[in-house]
């Protein structure tokens, strides 16, 4: 005879149906909340969020604790969180690079989520931006959605799944594929360890770790500068080399070990492993290879820019100024090298509304790096500083301080009016 009180298991209409409500209503209650009180409006979201996993799972009468299974973490497991968001997090970055190369448009929500998240002291932005999101949303996708799914068998089919819902939920069209990435692993950390407070951690890891850095860097410049994405892809391939053991160290330490794991034979086991293994180093070789490919590929094609100059000058040399044009705006790499004999040099690039890009002053320099070129058109200034006099009224114009042995290394001595050698080279690709 029936009670009364028993559990039912949730199934997968339940959960996609709720979804699709929660999709289709949502944005009309939150949009409005949030465009009246900002940050605190996230958080009474994040709220409503819990309310759509707690209350479908209360009135279908599903046993709370399968929907949320919560216990304390073991060790190994906190650890392989850290291993597996730091992989997955080399590969959003990868992800986010190429989509914002495609669209620049990401640059914009970028630098608006920047303003929300610094808009209210960074206590208050930490725990709405990093601590409720990781409770709230994964109790209504690892909890109740995924739940509701555990009538499918295939587990890839499952995590798939999730994480397409994950990147729908977020509204974004610009991060959808780096949020469903996130949400396909978030599900596999559920489904291995069965412990909804794993993928709480690498939600909040996740989430904290733009929201700190958000309060410890320069406001993000909100001009939309497509990305040279051949001058920043290499490294990240390089460094996506470590990727394939990151997340193989990191599944192996989150899986929660069951009696069926006793039953399967040792050599099966350790065959098992080592194919993962090979997988995983063939991976990351690859990887590693296509990124000094695009490296070697990048160093040795056409310069964007260049411009060499050899001469002999003295006190009363004229400053140069040489124009600068450029195809297309964009991130580029320079390698600039100067040689002045006597006295120093001042160089600038500056575009045509008179805004230094890049300065510099020396006698001797060999310099490379990446510069954001955000026009097509620039004018190369560079300023002969021959005598003491003029070196002194410059450092004091500039608030610079120098020292005597600074102006030994100048080679001041003898006649101002001796020529000298000049040579300067600038490379832009």
């Amino acid at each position: 005879m029936s009670t009364g009180t028993e559990k039912k298991q949730l199934k997968p209409y339940h959960g996609i149906g709720i979804f699709i409500f929660f999709i289709v209503v949502f944005p009309f209650i939150a949009v409005p909340i949030q465009a009246k009180w900002g940050m605190y409006g996230l958080a009474v979201t994040e709220l409503l969020i819990l309310l759509f996993a707690l209350i479908p799972a209360l009135i279908l009468k599903a046993d709370l604790k399968e929907v949320f299974p919560l216990k304390w973490p073991k060790f190994r497991q906190i650890i392989g969180v850290f291993f597996l968001w730091s992989g997955s997090f080399i590969i959003v970055l990868l992800v986010s690079l190429i989509i914002e190369h495609f669209f620049p448009g990401i640059k914009e929500v970028s630098n608006a989520i920047y303003r929300f998240t610094t808009s209210v002291p960074m206590a208050i932005a930490f725990a709405i931006m990093a601590v409720m999101p990781a409770i709230c949303e994964e109790a209504f996708h690892r909890g109740f959605i995924l739940s509701s799914l555990a009538s499918i068998k295939s587990k890839w089919v499952v995590i798939l799944l999730m994480g397409f819902i994950f990147g729908v939920f977020h509204l974004d069209f610009y991060r959808f594929l780096q949020t469903a990435i996130l949400g396909g692993v978030l599900t596999y950390i559920m489904i291995e360890s069965g412990n909804m407070a794993l993928p709480i951690l690498f939600h909040l890891i996740n989430n904290a770790v733009p929201t700190l850095a958000s309060f410890s860097v320069v406001p993000p410049d909100t001009a939309m500068t497509k990305v040279d994405l051949s001058a920043a892809i290499p490294g990240y391939l390089i460094l996506g080399s470590i990727v394939p053991f990151l997340l193989l160290i990191g599944s192996a330490l989150v899986r929660e070990k069951s009696l069926a794991d006793d039953a399967i034979d040792i050599d099966l086991k350790k065959k098992r492993r080592r194919i993962k293994t090979a997988l995983a180093c063939v991976c990351s070789v690859l990887m590693l290879l296509a990124g000094m490919a695009a490296m070697v590929a990048h160093i040795n094609r056409p310069p964007a820019f260049e411009t060499s100059v050899s001469m002999n000058v003295n006190y009363n040399s004229d400053d140069l100024h040489i124009p600068m044009k450029l195809k297309s705006p964009g991130e580029y790499m320079f390698n600039l090298e100067i040689n002045c004999e006597r006295g120093m040099v001042d160089f600038e690039i500056v575009d045509d509304s008179g805004k230094v890009i890049y300065q510099t002053s020396c006698s001797k320099l060999t310099s490379n790096g990446l510069i954001q070129l955000e026009n097509t058109t620039y004018t190369i200034n560079v300023d002969f500083l021959m005598d003491m006099k003029e070196i002194d009224e410059y450092y004091v114009r500039k608030g610079y301080d120098y020292s005597d042995s600074l102006k030994d290394a100048l080679n001041l001595n003898g006649n101002p009016d001796d020529m000298t050698s000049f040579e300067m080279s600038l490379i832009i690709r």
